[in-house]
């Protein structure tokens, strides 16, 4: 199809059924039999005797136009309709060339632009022939067959695809509350015996008997662009109806309240959704901090663990060395006491009193280490247990984490993101961590924990406290010097006191070398124990710090949702009120077509038609003319 053919798309009309309905109903009104009188000659009639009394009345304005195949304007005329409440004189006006009263056969006066007669009270027509037809809308009409640009006299009779492109334009020269104000309806009437595969854009199609009827309407303000495209066989067409007439459409509007309620309740939620997410992201912050922490912690203590079982061992090695020692030299002075040695050498009571000094000085060695131990390990815990007190405490329970699941699911739904993932893991990590405290705060971690500080604590303390390091390394000093001070051999009796002070160290000694061996037994259990707790607490802060990156996603994605849907229900009454607005027209202020001077209009309509395309007649072919018979011919004839 050529370019002259292509059709500008028309807008989406939202009331053609009901503009079709109410342009049929008008135009029965203005199709009355009195256009009879155009065809038949106007005329005006002896002048009128006027009464010299205003009637009342209220006029409408019916136009008439017969146009060209192409839309251009041949003739027009108006009806005139005058609704007389109060009978009396009528002064009107219009550039008429002839004028005809439809009512009766009373008189019209007709001079220069003024129309005067007499009106009884009902209703009166008079008809005037326009002198200058200038409507207020140009009409183009073209055609196409076979893609081929032709004219209506061509597509009469003719056989294939045939397009009709009707536009309109409003004329500026016309006063211009017509065009805003009216909406044209643009009917076509095909036959259906011999019209097939119609097409029409934006049109309305109908049955009407035989025929089919394509109806385009065009708001006001707005151009009409009708394209219709079809099969013919054989075309003729009725001349195509363009009718005008004022917008009116008494529309219910829907009631949107409930809808903006569920609107805002929506966006209300959104927000919650929006609290609770930062609320989850500050939550999960603080839980990835105190992961952090606790595996810090964690790993702070278990190195202080594998530290504490390799002093551990030593301590029972040298505590093992420490017990060997005194019990030989207890076995010696008992030998001594008894007479079952030779105590004329007494110058070994001097190596007897540096064995003790040097165990002595390893029990103070071994005090030395069990006090850096007692720090590490103080350390160490005091890590740990700041890392368990930074876990919240465990608020969460089912309810909570099922409500949980379906706002996240809600957010999945209208975001289409997938956010529900992180929200299982944030729940797997949060119960994870809540073990994690339970065991830490557990009476018996506590008893292992403070049974091991309380071991290292007695370990390490002064001579006075008995039992620990310093004491014992006090006692065998003690022991040390008593035998340094002791005169010569008149002191040997000393020596069975002597040997009962170190029995009474050896079995003092061997208990506590026992109590080692298990500490340092309950040191490694704790220890190994410890690592499976130590690596669970690493991949704990490793989840909670992946779980807090998803987390502060979720609350981006749901701040970035409340956001653009805090206004929701505002910018939904906006669209409603945008769409609504694009059938909103100013009511139209009647005024008349035919004169400014006519003050008493109160409507005004158009009907304009397009010449019908025809099959031209044949020609009625030319009777020959009837031989001259003579007399005997003539004769013959009556009896044949």
């Amino acid at each position: 199809m050529s370019g002259s053919m292509m059709k500008t798309p028309v807008a989406t009309k939202l009331v053609a059924a009901a503009v079709a309905g109410l342009a049929a109903v008008s135009l029965s009104f203005a199709c009355m039999p009195v256009v009879a009188a155009y065809s038949e000659g106007l005329s005006a009639g002896a002048a009128p005797e006027l009464t010299g009394t205003p009637a009342t009345y209220e006029k409408t304005e019916v136009v008439y136009a017969s146009l060209a195949a192409d839309g251009q304007v041949e003739a027009a005329y108006v009806v005139n309709q005058f609704d007389v409440e109060s009978a009396g004189d009528v002064e009107d006006f219009g550039n008429y060339e002839k004028i005809a009263n439809l009512t009766d056969e009373g008189a019209l006066a007709h001079e220069g632009d003024a129309v005067s007669f007499v009106a009884d009270e009902g209703v009166f027509y008079y008809q005037g022939d326009m002198a200058k037809a200038q409507l207020p809308w140009d009409v183009s009409l073209s055609y196409e067959l076979d893609g081929r640009e032709v004219s209506a006299e061509e597509i009469a009779g003719a056989t294939g695809a045939l397009a009709m492109h009707l536009t309109t334009k409003a004329v500026e020269d016309v006063d211009a509350s017509f065009a805003e104000s009216y909406m044209l309806q643009v009917t076509f009437t095909l036959n259906g015996d011999t019209t097939s595969d119609i097409e029409a854009e934006g049109a309305t199609v109908a049955s009407s008997g035989r025929n089919r009827t394509v109806a385009f309407t065009a708001l006001p303000g707005e151009n009409a662009d009708c394209l219709l495209t079809a099969q013919v066989r054989d075309f003729e067409m009725t001349g195509v109806q363009i009718a005008a007439l004022p917008y009116s459409m008494n529309m219910d509007m829907p009631d949107t309240d409930g809808m903006m309620d569920d609107m805002t309740k929506l966006s209300d939620a959104i927000a919650q959704l929006d609290d609770g997410a930062e609320a989850l992201a500050a939550g999960v912050d603080e839980l990835a901090g105190g992961a952090k922490q606790f595996a810090a912690g964690a790993a702070a203590f278990g190195d202080g663990l594998e530290a504490l079982g390799g002093s551990s061992s030593q301590l029972v090695e040298g505590s093992a060395q420490i017990k060997a020692g005194i019990d030989a030299i207890v076995g010696g002075m008992a030998g001594a006491s008894q007479g079952q040695i030779d105590l004329s050498g007494l110058a070994q009571l001097g190596q007897l009193s540096g064995g003790l000094r040097s165990l002595a000085s390893a029990f103070d060695g071994l005090s030395a280490q069990t006090a850096q131990l007692q720090a590490g390990f103080d350390a160490a815990h005091a890590n740990l247990a700041a890392a368990i007190a930074a876990i919240p405490a465990p608020t969460l329970g089912e309810a909570e984490i099922g409500a949980l699941m379906e706002v996240t699911g809600a957010s999945d739904a209208a975001n289409g993101t997938s956010v529900t993932g992180t929200a299982n893991t944030l729940v797997q990590t949060y119960q994870a961590a809540q073990v994690v405290k339970g065991t830490y705060e557990s009476a018996e971690f506590q008893q292992v924990v403070g049974g091991t500080s309380a071991l290292l604590s007695a370990l390490g303390a002064d001579a006075a406290t008995q039992g620990s390091f310093a004491y014992f390394s006090a006692m065998l000093t003690q022991m040390a010097d008593g035998i340094d001070n002791a005169p010569g051999a008149e002191s040997l009796a000393q020596l069975g006191q002597l040997a009962e002070g170190l029995g009474q160290l050896a079995q003092s000694y061997g208990e506590f070398h026992a109590g080692l061996e298990q500490y340092a037994a309950g040191v490694g259990e704790l220890s190994a124990g410890f690592a499976g707790l130590e690596e669970g607490a690493s991949e704990l802060g490793s989840g909670a710090s992946q779980l807090a990156s998803g987390a502060d996603a979720l609350a981006d994605g749901t701040g970035e949702l409340a956001s653009e849907t805090a206004g929701m229900p505002d910018t939904m009454q906006e669209e409603i009120d945008a769409m609504m607005a694009e059938y909103d027209f100013p009511d139209w202020k009647p005024v008349s077509f035919t004169s400014g001077e006519n003050e008493h209009t109160v409507a005004v309509q158009f009907v304009m038609t397009t010449a019908a395309i025809e099959i031209p007649e044949e020609p009625e072919a030319e009777e020959e003319p009837e031989e001259e018979l003579d007399i005997v011919d003539r004769f013959f004839a009556l009896f044949k």
